[in-house]
């Protein structure tokens, strides 16, 4: 008997083990795909971001639900009628190239058997891939829209089909005979990063804040300025604009005179060496204009010009060699192509080219590797 009750005690205690390990792996595993996702570009996080706006059909809305949210101050709740939709809308479409899906924060709050399709608009007004759209369950951690907890999703573009011309909504859809579904999103928006087109999210890791896959990179500017980069600007104003990001939550938007610059600037002492790295990138929107003119000038630790008149207004560097219209696009300059492979750099200079004033926003200056 006492062999036997050691023999179960033992058995217990594996049991238990296994179950502490079981319970933290989950809850780690959780956190870690948490805390990797980075939205690109935000459409709604504590309220509608970069031009978006409700346009629901059939669906009470709440932008500013305070009882459960995940971060800041505001989650969005919404109540789906049978055949309704939560539909995020915008005037002009938005050019989906540089991402490859849409992702954040679902909370099926005491329900959490709601049947939820995600469709997107296309230029046109279409909905793709149809009316009733993708089940959002199947792209979502743990592959159910959660009860009483927040859960992220992503479901890349390629799924719902072809997008030439970008997108101009993204609908969520009652795609259930209930008369009503009820969810909360935050934190809801445009990603870069690769998704998995497996079903489970638990193995779709994010890369945090990279784009693409395995990318090294140290930012300049992103919220704010980073890594011991300043403000260095001259005849130009430069302010935190929290309206419109390509990234996080504050990208700058810029008012140059003629021949005004943003610059980017390090102290003389700390300057950043290049090695290793291949481009400078960093992202643009042209706000009311597409006709802004820029050159980037770099500057050595001592001040000296490294290499003048790099037009940015170049098909090599951004699409069709202009910015956009109330749309971001990204420009990329391999350093190579600015005899700045291995240097030091003090200053980093986009310079108005235009004998007018000019203005746009500016977002996610980074080195890359």
């Amino acid at each position: 008997m006492k062999k036997l009750l050691a023999v179960f005690a033992f058995v217990i205690k594996i049991v238990a083990f296994q179950l502490i390990v079981f319970l933290f792996l989950s809850s780690l595993q959780s956190e870690a795909f948490a805390q990797t996702i980075k939205i690109q570009h935000i459409v709604f996080d504590d309220d509608w971001r970069n031009v978006w706006s409700d346009a629901s059909e059939k669906c009470k809305v709440n932008p500013k639900y305070d009882q459960w949210i995940l971060n800041g101050t505001y989650a969005l709740s919404a109540t789906i009628e049978k055949g309704g939709a939560l539909i995020f809308k915008r005037e002009i479409p938005l050019d989906t190239k540089i991402y490859t899906g849409i992702a954040g924060f679902i909370n099926g709050g005491s329900g959490g058997k709601q049947i939820i399709g995600v469709c997107v608009i296309d230029h046109t007004g279409a909905r793709l891939p149809n009316n009733l759209g993708l089940d959002v369950r199947k792209y979502t951690q743990g592959g159910c829209i959660p009860v009483d907890d927040w859960k992220a999703f992503a479901i890349p573009f390629s799924h719902f089909g072809q997008l030439p011309k970008g997108i101009k909504g993204i609908c969520f859809v009652n795609a259930s005979e209930e008369n009503a579904a009820p969810i909360m999103l935050d934190d809801f928006g445009l990603v870069d990063f690769a998704i998995s087109s497996k079903a489970s999210a638990n193995s779709r890791k994010a890369s945090p804040r990279t784009q693409p896959k395995n990318r090294e990179i140290t930012y300049i500017f992103s919220d704010k300025f980073e890594n011991g980069w300043q403000d260095w600007s001259w005849q130009s104003e430069s302010t935190l604009w929290d309206k419109s990001s390509s990234g996080g939550k504050m990208s700058l938007i810029v008012y140059q005179q003629a021949n005004g610059a943003i610059a980017f600037g390090r102290p003389s002492k700390t300057p950043f060496r290049t090695k290793g790295y291949e481009a400078l990138e960093f992202c643009l929107n042209g706000g009311d204009s597409n006709k802004q003119k820029l050159i980037l000038i770099l500057y050595d630790a001592s001040g000296k010009e490294i290499r003048r008149g790099v037009s940015i207004n170049d098909k090599d560097y951004i699409e069709d060699g202009t910015l956009s219209i109330n749309a971001w696009k990204r420009v990329r300059i391999p350093l190579s192509r600015l005899r700045a492979t291995d240097i030091s750099i003090g200053k980093i200079a986009l310079l108005n080219n235009t004998s007018e004033e000019q203005a746009f926003l500016i977002d996610e200056v980074m080195f890359v590797k």
